[in-house]
């Protein structure tokens, strides 16, 4: 499943727009966490009752390797994507419209390449427009994306949610 998502700014990875994020599964989500499905405890917590269903098997070895090519320096995430973003509708912006704007502070960096990263994408059932309410659960769940599809899908279709990254799940949300 192949969509667009919102970026998650953080140390560990420096995710950019135009950037993909393939989800991974762990021993406690499938890949997709539906991070908005629960109840909410005393502490005004969500505590999430359920997990989405992992992919199959098959659906893992292309990322898997991907992955382990990418650990071995033998990547060539760029040379697949390059017939993808000489389309000039998927074309990366440039680093003058590529602001990072984390909860509390503004970043500015340069990002010149495609890249793809194995990752958590969390799933809800609205759009996460305020980099405070994204924050949390990206924190706690080791998110690195923000989309509104999966958590509809992976339980009927067995899939992998791709996104590529469209913004950064903030109240800076650039519609061009």
């Amino acid at each position: 499943m192949v969509g667009i998502g919102g970026g998650v700014p953080s140390q560990a990875v420096d995710l950019r727009l135009g950037q993909v994020v393939i989800s991974k599964p762990t021993r406690s989500f499938g890949g997709a966490i539906q991070y908005d499905y629960g109840k909410e405890t005393k502490e005004w917590h969500l505590e999430r009752t359920g997990t989405l269903s992992k992919p199959p098997q098959s659906l893992l070895v292309g990322p898997n390797k991907l992955e382990a090519d990418h650990l071995l320096n033998e990547s060539s995430v760029s040379e697949c994507l390059a017939p993808v973003t000489a389309v000039t509708l998927f074309i990366y912006p440039g680093a003058q419209e590529d602001l990072l704007f984390q909860a509390g502070a503004s970043i500015y960096a340069v990002f010149d390449g495609a890249e793809s990263s194995l990752w958590s994408i969390a799933s809800s059932n609205q759009v996460v427009k305020n980099g405070l309410i994204r924050d949390r659960p990206a924190r706690e769940l080791g998110v690195l994306c923000f989309e509104m599809e999966a958590a509809g899908s992976m339980d009927q279709i067995p899939c992998l949610a791709t996104r590529r990254v469209s913004d950064d799940a903030d109240s800076h949300k650039n519609d061009r």
